[in-house]
């Protein structure tokens, strides 16, 4: 039985879209009946202020979270995961072609290989993932990365929103999957933004190049010249883009995303200075439908971000540029949920029991003391002969109370334990549980390091103390670097030295 699926429920997975100077969320539906029906459950925009987000880096967190705070406080539903879309101002992404023969294990290693020194930055200073695309003919590989201090502004911007990313991709990968065009058709999408154009160039859905350039969009003439060398070179380089290169031209038409004149002008320059017809980017027909997707084509992105939503998370083997894949991702939020949940209830139940201990205790002491007190009233006081079967009786009740006092003393103060355990945990480390059933019992300890260096470190520091003895710790997730999961367990080494007397 999976404990986790029976205490965690699949959540919903909207799409989010992040650019200069918006943000918007769309969630997605299947209809139960007919799964060819898809319902949009809640769509959203908000504003950004100049500067937040500029050309694919966050400069403000915080004020990106409580934009996203906001928006999401606003919509119909509750969103707790979400597909991000991210401008590909910072994103680098290419096609390799392997033989058919190198498959499997061998075109892992490949690309590992091919990664050492075909990319324009170190893999140490990037997210990067790469999906198997095309047909059987080839062995055909997309690869895209970003660097780790623009991906980390935006997942910190969302911890803070309280908003789980499944998934960060880029604007083409996001428009690819809902821009209209007839199958097996080669197109060019132009996106503007505030801080440049993106240009992808997109076959059967699938992103086979892709440029961004950071000039001024209110230029039309400078798209149109863009979008011709853009097109001159896949063309030229068809064999290394395609996999029919005996087919010659390729591009064939151009969508442009975005709604207004400017948008039209553009369309029109593009149109005239290459040989076939640009305009306007469409839904495809089942979300254009949609009277939430019907008032222009800015929900492009957004659309596309929540159609990935919408894949079973153990079939989304897509590109994400975050430090773990995506089914890992959303597996790993739903196991933190748990985890809290499972604390959340031990912390219950055990402020429950020791405010009916203490409950206890304290009417125990009540009731000694005042017999105590009344039995030394008593004894100030003669005693005529009616009344020594009245002292008889306090001697025997006091001779039965007397106990309860030793019993308290020699209770466990848990309390000095937990002090003792704060005393080794590092910053970076995150205690989330804790297993105990006795002083002279193993005790078990799970949390999240922050890196293998503070896990390390956390170790050692319950080695040297003089309160723990017989430390374990299982070594689990050797290839994780950051965010670990751990158990340790230990012993005290002296059981008294949490009991009130020695």
């Amino acid at each position: 039985m999976d404990l986790l699926k029976l205490f965690t429920r699949e959540e919903p997975v909207a799409g989010l879209e992040i650019g200069d100077d918006f943000i918007r969320v769309a969630l997605l539906s299947v209809d139960k009946k007919d799964s060819s029906i898809i319902k949009a459950e809640a769509v959203g925009e908000a504003a950004l202020p100049e500067g937040i987000v500029f050309g694919g880096q966050v400069n403000d967190g915080a004020a990106l979270a409580r934009a996203l705070g906001g928006l999401l406080k606003g919509l119909k539903k509750t969103i707790s995961y979400a597909t991000v879309s991210v401008s590909s101002a910072d994103v680098y992404n290419k096609i390799f072609i392997f033989p058919k023969s190198v498959s499997g294990e061998r075109l892992e290693e490949s690309m590992k290989l091919t990664v050492g020194f075909s990319l324009p930055m170190s893999a140490d200073e990037v997210y990067l993932d790469w999906e198997k695309t095309g047909d059987d003919s080839q062995s055909e590989i997309f690869l895209a990365e970003a660097r780790k201090t623009n991906i980390d502004g935006y997942l910190a911007a969302l911890h803070a929103a309280d908003l789980k990313a499944v998934a960060v991709e880029f604007y083409p990968m996001s428009l690819s999957r809902v821009v209209d065009c007839r199958a097996g058709e080669t197109i060019l999408i132009v996106k503007p933004e505030k801080s440049g154009t993106g240009f992808a160039i997109v076959k059967d859905r699938s992103v086979r190049f892709g440029r961004f350039v950071p000039y001024n969009r209110e230029k039309p003439e400078d798209l149109a010249e863009e979008a011709r060398k853009i097109v001159d070179f896949y063309e030229s380089n068809a064999p290394n883009f395609q996999r029919e290169p005996e087919r010659g031209e390729v591009v064939s038409g151009a969508a442009i995303i975005g709604d207004g004149k400017e948008i039209e002008e553009a369309a029109r320059r593009i149109s005239e200075r290459l040989s076939f017809p640009a305009e306007k980017a469409r839904l495809i027909p089942r979300l254009a439908q949609m009277p939430d997707f019907q008032d222009g084509s800015r929900w492009l992105v957004v659309a596309g971000a929540a159609f990935r939503g919408l894949l079973p998370r153990s079939d989304d083997t897509l590109i994400s540029l975050m430090p773990i894949g995506t089914e890992e991702a959303y597996e790993y939020h739903r196991a933190a949920a748990f985890s809290e949940f499972v604390s959340n209830v031990v912390v219950g139940v055990s402020a429950l029991i020791a405010a009916a201990f203490l409950g206890v205790w304290l009417m125990m002491t009540s009731i000694q003391s005042g017999l105590t007190e009344r039995i030394g009233r008593l004894e100030a006081v003669p005693l005529p002969q009616s009344d020594l079967e009245l002292r008889e009786r306090a001697e025997k009740l006091n001779a039965l109370t007397g106990p309860l006092a030793v019993l308290s003393a020699r209770s466990p103060k848990w309390s000095i334990f937990l002090k003792e355990l704060r005393k080794t945990a590092l910053p970076g480390i995150s205690i989330t549980n804790i297993a105990v059933s006795s002083p002279t019992e193993s005790i078990g300890v799970s949390g999240v390091a922050a890196n293998r260096g503070e896990l390390n470190a956390f170790k050692k520091t319950l080695e040297n103390s003089g309160f723990f003895s017989d430390i374990a710790m299982p070594l689990t997730n050797l290839e994780q670097r950051e965010k670990i999961s751990f158990s340790v367990s230990f012993r005290l080494k002296d059981q008294n030295s949490i009991y009130d007397i020695q």
